[in-house]
């Protein structure tokens, strides 16, 4: 008996240990910026117009370091609306960021690398790097001709500037501040495919803080995450926040993949019509069954995750002007 108390306790404290708790689960609470939050990991979801502007994080760590997570659009040919001054521009500065360690693309689809070359350009933000996983351009010339611009863009910008550009690799454990890790599950698989195949080329990495994680998928599509499940067994998908694929709505979040990663949360920058759509509302729906709280950027356009190591909430935070 005393050796199954024991034996049922390390178990218990196994997993106590071995994910984070989840604070106010059903709210979002507002609060402004202190120091005890400055201590704290937060992740900006950046948002500011109820558009399709793609994919925006920053990712602050307890010891101030920076690392942007895509950098949405910059100009598109259908519109005259500059993204990145609507956007991008805005909330760096809505937190005083002057340097970025680290600038990670997940693919270079233009709502994710588009808003780059445009920040690059800034003189006043200073960079360390920029890591991508680069896509051969003779792949590209199928499913994704512009990319091969901002591929060749983002070069020579970097190389203007004296700013490094790093491909990452498969298994890579990238140091992102005090105690804050990425660890790279996939850049992607190299088969040329249908018109998708780039979305399906994203970095996927589980980010750790203590025992929070929260898997970054890109545009991680079905065929991606059916890779990935059979890559890796459950352990290293499994996270408390789960960043949806594609925008929370086309081609992406099966079901298995979902109970996999079995998320006590789920974000996603998607607007209010493709929640509406077919396909976003396919999602919304598996949300609600699987009653995983769901926080859309259409609803929540300040939004952060913010955690200590052993606890996480959402937070829209308030920086002081």
């Amino acid at each position: 008996m005393k050796k199954l108390s024991v034996f049922l306790f390390c178990l218990l404290t196994a997993a106590l240990v071995t994910a984070a708790e989840f604070v106010n689960s059903a709210t979002v609470s507002t609060q402004k910026f202190s120091p005890e939050l400055a201590k704290k990991l937060r992740i900006r979801q950046a948002w500011t117009t109820n558009d399709t502007h793609g994919d925006i994080y920053i990712i602050s760590t307890p010891d101030g370091k920076i690392t942007l997570l895509d950098c949405g659009w910059g100009d598109r040919a259908n519109t005259t609306k500059k993204y990145y001054e609507i956007v991008l521009f805005p909330a760096l500065a809505e937190q005083n960021i002057r340097h970025i360690d680290r600038i990670i693309i997940t693919h270079p689809h233009g709502d994710h690398i588009g808003g780059l070359p445009h920040l690059l350009r800034k003189k006043s933000i200073t960079v360390g790097e920029v890591c991508w996983s680069y896509l051969d351009p003779e792949m590209l010339k199928k499913t994704g001709p512009s990319s091969i611009k901002y591929q060749d863009e983002v070069i020579e910008l970097c190389r203007q500037r004296n700013i490094p550009v790093r491909d990452v690799k498969d298994g890579e454990v990238i140091n992102l501040g005090k105690g804050v890790t990425a660890a790279v599950l996939t850049t992607g698989f190299r088969k040329a495919g249908r018109g998708n195949w780039l979305n399906n080329q994203s970095i996927v990495f589980q980010l750790q803080y203590g025992t929070f994680t929260m898997l970054f998928t890109g545009d991680c599509g079905f065929e991606e995450e059916k890779y990935l499940l059979k890559k890796y067994p459950a352990a290293p998908l499994k996270s408390d926040v789960l960043k949806l694929g594609h925008h929370g709505g086309a081609g992406a979040t099966g079901e298995k993949f979902l109970q996999t990663v079995a998320p006590k949360a789920a974000i996603a920058p998607i607007p209010d019509w493709l929640a509406v759509d077919k396909r976003g509302e396919r999602v919304v729906k598996l949300m609600k069954e699987k009653k995983i709280p769901y926080f859309m950027s259409w609803q929540y356009p300040q939004l952060s995750v913010v955690s200590d190591g052993r606890t996480f909430e959402m937070i829209n935070i308030v920086y002081p002007k």
